[in-house]
């Protein structure tokens, strides 16, 4: 007998024999566990929620306190000179350093830091040091403006007065 396929052929035909000789799986055979885990051995988990709303609290104080840090850097003033700025006696700033939440008025502290570095943003670098002066002294500023800042002014005021005495700052500088 003759050999009846072509060379074109030969190869689908070749193909096709393997494909059909290949087992193939089936699904119905769901595998079986290796180990059983019953409920009562799942492990338990306790909730932290109290103890990570202090740990915020205690970040938010550290915040405070770095900002206070960074502020008597930036304007070159002693602890005695900032803490009325921030609404602080000099005896009460030192309980405040070591818990921030302790002070009467904690809330009042938290907004006069936030309005004296919104000022701070917003100054020129050479100004910074030179606020304390402009701000307190009736021949070199206005002491209108130091008030202001011991009054607990909104940064909007603070801005409005340091825009106002802008030309005395660079005189200074």
């Amino acid at each position: 007998m003759e050999n009846v396929t072509t060379p074109i052929a030969a190869p689908m035909l070749t193909a096709a024999c393997l494909l059909l000789n290949v087992p193939v799986a089936v699904a119905s055979n769901t595998p079986q566990p290796v180990v059983v885990i019953q409920d009562s051995e799942l492990p338990q988990y306790v909730s932290f929620e109290s103890q990570e709303t202090e740990a915020t609290e205690v970040q938010a104080e550290r915040a405070s306190l770095s900002l206070y840090k960074t502020l008597k850097e930036e304007l070159n003033v002693s602890h005695t000179t900032l803490a009325p700025w921030i609404g602080l006696k000099r005896r009460s700033m030192y309980n405040w350093f070591e818990d921030p939440s302790s002070t009467r008025n904690a809330d009042e502290v938290e907004q006069r830091l936030s309005n004296l570095a919104a000022l701070v943003r917003d100054m020129e670098p050479e100004h910074k040091p030179l606020l304390h002066k402009v701000a307190f002294s009736p021949i070199d500023g206005d002491p209108r403006f130091g008030q202001a800042l011991v009054d607990g002014a909104s940064k909007e005021d603070l801005m409005h007065w340091y825009d106002m005495l802008y030309d005395k700052f660079d005189l200074m500088a």
